[in-house]
């Protein structure tokens, strides 16, 4: 994602980060991979921000600092329905978050995410806007496959989650299976 790598060559140049400091004056979240939510925030940043972030993409090139990663109008658009889309999310993150792994209460999450922005296919002012919208799904899709591939145990987890059987169905899991081989390690 160009926002990624934009924040993080703001980061690694000292006389960037002063200048986005002094124009902005927030700094964007560091990045980390396994937090989808910084994403999220860093997202915010650059969307509550998008007039002093261009004044400092502005007085960068006068000062020729050299940004490379700067967002065409495309990339902002699928940004804004982007962060549209996640903000439920987010907000349940906050609410929901802990030191300990809550992945089968995310699961429906990223599933209702998901049928919501394929729902959007067609809608009218949806088309108006100059974007992909297989661009935020297949970011949410990412998301599932990680819980997929990454979390064996998800499906046991799914047993105790009020929506359970919609889990171990959408991730094509086995609970019964998983059990058995929790069980024999």
């Amino acid at each position: 994602m160009k926002l990624i790598n934009l924040s993080g060559e703001i980061r690694r140049s000292v006389k960037k980060y002063k200048l986005f400091k002094k124009i902005v004056g927030k700094q964007f979240p560091h990045f980390t991979e396994i937090r989808w939510h910084i994403k999220f925030y860093i997202i915010e940043l650059f969307l509550e921000n998008k007039e002093k972030i261009s004044e400092f993409l502005r007085e960068a090139c006068i000062l020729d600092l050299g940004v490379r990663n700067i967002l065409d109008k495309e990339e902002v658009n699928a940004l804004e329905l982007l962060f549209d889309t996640l903000k439920p999310l987010a907000l349940i993150t906050k609410l929901v978050q802990s030191k300990s792994s809550l992945i089968a209460a995310y699961a429906p999450i990223l599933f209702a995410i998901k049928d919501h922005i394929g729902s959007l296919r067609g809608k009218s002012d949806i088309e108006k806007r100059e974007f992909d919208i297989n661009t935020p799904l297949q970011k949410v899709e990412r998301y599932i496959n990680r819980i997929r591939f990454n979390y064996p145990t998800v499906g046991l987890a799914a047993l105790f989650h009020i929506d359970g059987t919609t889990i171990t169905d959408e991730l094509q899991t086995d609970p019964l299976r998983e059990l058995a081989e929790l069980a024999t390690r």
